[in-house]
C-alpha cells in the first residue's frame, strides 16, 4: 500500500506543482521573498544585514506541521484552489487517498492516522504550504 501511495503522490505532485507552485509568486504571504526553505540561505542573506534603530527581524517556525494538519481542512481548501483555477477537481479525490490510507503499524498493531500528512509523501510540502497560505 505504502509503494501505490509513493507512486500516486508523485504522480499527483507532478500535475498540481506547475500550478500550486505559482502560489508563491502571486499571493502577498506565501511569496518566495517572505518564504525561506533552507536555513543555510538564510544565515548566508543576513549575515551583512543591518536594521535600523525602529526595526526588528523576527523568524517564525511551525511546530510539528504534518503531523497537525487538519486533512479534511486540507482537502478543502485543496479543492477550492483546484477550482480557481480551473483543474479538474477529481485530483482531490486522489489527494483524499494519499492523506487518508495512511497507517501506522506499532507493537505488531495497526493504527489509521486520523490528522496529519505523512512526512515522507510527496505531496505533503505542497498541501502544507497550501494550508499555511489559506
Amino acid at each position: 500500500m505504502k509503494l501505490i501511495l509513493q507512486i500516486l503522490s508523485r504522480i499527483l505532485t507532478y500535475f498540481i506543482f506547475p500550478t500550486f507552485g505559482a502560489l508563491y509568486s502571486t499571493h502577498g504571504q506565501g511569496t518566495q521573498e517572505h518564504t525561506q526553505r533552507i536555513p543555510t540561505n538564510f544565515v548566508s542573506e543576513i549575515k551583512d544585514l543591518h536594521l535600523a534603530d525602529n526595526e526588528t527581524m523576527v523568524s517564525f517556525d511551525v511546530q510539528s506541521l504534518f503531523t497537525r494538519l487538519p486533512v479534511e481542512d486540507c482537502i478543502l481548501i485543496f479543492t477550492r484552489r483546484l477550482e480557481e483555477n480551473y483543474m479538474p477537481v477529481e485530483y482531490a479525490v486522489l489527494l483524499r487517498h494519499c492523506l487518508t490510507s495512511g497507517y501506522l503499524l506499532w507493537k505488531e498493531e495497526f493504527y489509521k492516522k486520523v490528522d496529519g500528512v505523512a512526512m515522507g509523501s510527496p505531496v505533503s510540502p505542497i498541501v502544507a504550504d497550501i494550508f499555511m497560505i489559506d
